[in-house]
């Protein structure tokens, strides 16, 4: 890798756009912008104590330095006839998907109508999706026509939808870019400004622009995410005693999920779970959560410290085995990149499900592709 691509890596990603979700509508708020009536004012900047902590974990967890000397897993083959007919299957899959979508959509406009009509499809391809893209990344190393194909799909789709994270897609495709070629700092930079820009469109599409058009649109811009919101409320309903911390309690609700065990969680879905708390007559889970709003809720300041060091941590260790050549460490990479930057306004249980079943995934198509694995010992500097 060049010195100008040691820069890039999905922690670096991740802590571009935490900075943006979380701080974002901070700073639209001391700038005089409108905010969201379900922010409390008098915790915002409490909430930003917490949005700091976790930056200072995914900054500290820079500290671990380790060099993988050999490579994990290898390529035992070429890929073969049968890998054809696994994509052909998978795009058929995909494209039943699709058509099943359009028939249920039929003359819905408004977001929460549709996702009320598709129910768990719309979920199901915000998954696979991004999931093929990343598999053929991690083992062919190349964006193909097919990958162009099905992210046109999934762009239209999302932009059919009102959806913006058709733009995240485009992450895994730089940091596996990244791994071969050089990419410059300056050019780097103009197409996080184009992406930042296709981010926000949407919004800006469907922000209703009066008086100076200007400041309307950079408040539209700072104002994405309800995570300042999200965390206002958690800390207040906590200081007042609605609750208790709940000591891990998500955490173990979402491995219950995790192997269908969801009869002996105890709070379920963090996103229904706000949704209720807060009272308000809208679709269930539609506010989202806030990934450092459920470390707070369980372990405090504690919490949400540990849980960014843990994810900053894992983010370090599997790109550096990525760029010894580790093609599984390389979809871990570029796949849970994708993942925890959508989860960052979700929960645990969206980031561990994601990641989880798609290194399944994974694995079965690696499989299928090169017919075994090449297990190597792997040794660790520090």
């Amino acid at each position: 890798m060049t010195n100008n691509n040691r820069l890039i890596s999905p922690l670096m990603f991740y802590i571009l756009f935490y900075i943006y979700f979380t701080l974002g509508p901070v700073l639209a708020y001391y700038l005089g912008f409108g905010i969201y009536s379900g922010i409390k004012e008098t915790y915002i900047a409490d909430a930003v104590t917490v949005f700091c902590i976790a930056l200072l974990g995914l900054f500290v967890s820079k500290i671990v330095q380790s060099r993988p000397s050999k490579i994990l897993v290898g390529e035992s083959s070429r890929s073969k006839w049968h890998v054809q007919l696994v994509l052909i299957a998978l795009s058929l899959v995909l494209g039943l998907a699709y058509l099943n979508l359009m028939m249920k959509i039929g003359g819905a406009s408004k977001k929460s109508d549709i996702l009320d009509k598709i129910g768990a499809l719309h979920y199901i391809v915000m998954y696979i999706a991004p999931l093929l893209v990343c598999i053929r990344l991690s083992i062919k190393r190349s964006f193909t026509k097919y990958d162009a194909v099905i992210f046109m799909a999934f762009t239209w789709y999302c932009l059919l939808i009102g959806e913006r994270d058709f733009v995240l897609i485009i992450i895994p495709c730089i940091l596996t870019y990244s791994l071969y070629r050089k990419i410059s700092l300056t050019k780097l930079g103009l197409l996080l400004l184009v992406c930042s820009i296709l981010f926000t469109a949407l919004s800006l599409l469907r922000a209703n622009l009066e008086g100076d058009s200007v400041l309307e649109a950079l408040k539209a811009i700072l104002s994405q995410g309800s995570n300042l919101m999200i965390v206002t409320n958690v800390l207040r309903w906590i200081e007042v005693g609605y609750f208790d911390f709940y000591y891990g309690v998500t955490y173990v609700d979402s491995v219950l999920s995790l192997v269908q065990l969801k009869q002996f969680e105890t709070i379920g879905r963090l996103t229904i779970w706000f949704t209720e708390m807060y009272g308000a007559n809208v679709r269930p889970g539609a506010f989202g959560f806030s990934i450092e709003a459920e470390a707070f809720m369980n372990f405090g300041y504690i919490g949400v410290f540990a849980f960014f060091f843990c994810v900053g941590s894992l983010f370090r260790v599997f790109w550096l085995r990525a760029i010894a050549g580790d093609s599984l460490a390389l979809f871990i990479s570029v796949y849970a990149s994708y993942i925890a930057i959508y989860a960052i306004r979700g929960d645990f249980n969206m980031m561990l499900k994601g990641i989880v079943y798609g290194v399944l995934a994974w694995f079965f198509f690696y499989s299928i592709t090169y017919g075994r694995f090449i297990i190597r010992k792997i040794s660790w500097e520090r």
